[in-house]
């Protein structure tokens, strides 16, 4: 839903909307009646599951007020449906800590989510082979670890090994230098996650 406004309300009106998007779908025009201010409009979109997009929603220049402006750019995410698989324990050899730790699957692919892994608000994913014997995919992640001299600790996994439930991680702890490059700042540390019951 985006919400489009007028300030001036004695009189119906109809707005006109476009966008630049070929995935996103509006309502051409907005109908306002006689007193009303805003409205809530609903964006229809067609993008993959687990992916991004940016659009833009244009009104008339003739429409548009003076302190207002035409255009608004929204961001939207179509995010998994994620599962919950039940708890698992989570041992970090980098900071000498484990716990216990609820593991969400994506009902859409074989990705797995790790909410609040490492520091409160920061999940930790990745994505397994069909039959769960390899990784596939693990992208830089931050930890929500912060306390480096380059700031956030980002966590990249090297591969994996799985030995009856429990995966383990060779893992680099990575930065993002000045540069913007990134920069190895530990190594040779490994992360192992128990999976729940029946995995």
């Amino acid at each position: 839903m985006v919400k489009i406004g007028r300030q001036k309300t004695d009189a119906a009106a109809s707005i006109r909307l476009t966008t630049d998007a070929e995935n996103v779908t509006v309502p051409t025009t907005v109908d306002f009646a006689a007193g009303e201010a805003l409205k809530e409009v609903k964006i229809a979109f067609d993008i993959a599951v687990g992916t991004t997009a940016s659009y833009t929603i244009t009104i008339p220049e003739e429409d548009s007020y003076v302190y207002g402006s035409p255009k608004v750019t929204v961001n939207i995410k179509r995010d998994y449906t994620w599962l919950n698989i039940g708890t698992g324990y989570y041992a970090s050899q980098l900071f000498g800590e484990g716990w216990d730790q609820p593991v969400l699957k994506a009902k859409e692919a074989n990705i797995y989510k790790l909410e609040d892994c490492i520091t409160k608000g920061y999940p930790i994913m990745f994505t397994l082979s069909d039959d769960n014997q390899e990784l596939i995919g693990w992208d830089p992640q931050p930890t929500g670890y912060d306390k480096t001299d380059y700031g956030m600790l980002y966590f990249a996994a090297a591969g994996m090994e799985r030995k009856g439930n429990v995966l383990s991680f060779p893992m680099q702890g990575l930065v993002v230098l000045d540069s913007g490059k990134w920069g190895v700042l530990y190594q040779g540390f490994t992360e192992t996650l128990e999976m729940p019951e029946g995995f």
